[in-house]
């Protein structure tokens, strides 16, 4: 769980850095750095497994398996092919039904709105 809170975090910060006047300067500076937050987490979370695979974007991996994961089994299948179909009403409809269950918090409002004015 503690990983899921870091990588939430990480994600929350980007997307509102991303909402000031350089967006591209701000996800630039956050790509130079995510190969080394990567490997450090995992180093953090999975000591003696490191591969080569380190590299990965694991924000969006992890965070969004576990958003459309708890679609699917809070909504159905209906509700996730509804937001395959609308992905501007992912995290909308990812708020609407959360549950203090799930392992990702739930989305605040700020970044609903920049999510869907942005896809």
């Amino acid at each position: 769980m503690e990983a899921i809170v870091e990588l939430f975090d990480e994600w929350i910060w980007l997307m509102r850095e991303l909402k000031g006047d350089s967006p591209q300067l701000a996800h630039s500076k956050y790509q130079e750095s995510h190969y080394k937050n990567a490997i450090e987490r995992k180093r953090k979370y999975y000591p003696g497994e490191m591969t080569n695979e380190a590299n990965r974007p694991t924000i969006e991996y992890y965070l969004s398996y576990n958003i459309y994961n708890s679609i699917f089994e809070s909504g159905g299948h209906e509700k996730l092919m509804f937001v395959i179909e609308n992905p501007a009403k992912l995290l909308l409809v990812y708020n609407e039904l959360h549950t203090d269950s799930m392992l990702v918090p739930r989305i605040p409002d700020d970044i609903v709105i920049l999510w869907r004015e942005n896809l």
